[in-house]
């Protein structure tokens, strides 16, 4: 019992930490402040839900394979990278687009053909 009474004091300092910060997002989004970026935090979002949906739909084209993972992940990271880079330089943009192939390929490699985890 002494555990868990640990565990929820710990939660609950935590938490007096977090909400005044979640409630001066909250302002920032509804008010707007002159430091806060309306595109990338809507953006953001909205690229976070279709890419879960997409991931899904495509998954279920190719079932236990990863494909779906792999394939909707390499554009998501790119315009992710894209959405967040400040100068968008050749140069930039060609390092996002290889960070945006390989770093998927390599996580699907590993899941899910070295360790065999299923993938979407």
């Amino acid at each position: 019992m002494g555990f868990v009474r640990a565990v929820c004091a710990y939660c609950l300092d935590q938490s007096k930490k977090v909400t005044p910060a979640l409630r001066r997002a909250g302002q920032a989004v509804m008010h707007g402040n002159e430091g806060f970026d309306r595109k990338r935090f809507f953006g953001t979002i909205f690229l976070i839900v279709i890419y879960f949906y997409l991931m899904a739909v495509v998954g279920n084209v190719f079932p236990n394979t990863g494909y779906g993972f792999l394939f909707v992940s390499i554009p998501f990271i790119f315009v992710l990278s894209v959405l967040y880079v400040e100068e968008k330089t050749k140069k930039n943009l060609l390092v996002i687009a290889i960070n945006a192939v390989v770093a998927p390929v390599l996580a699907w490699y590993v899941l899910s053909q070295l360790f065999r985890i299923t993938l979407p």
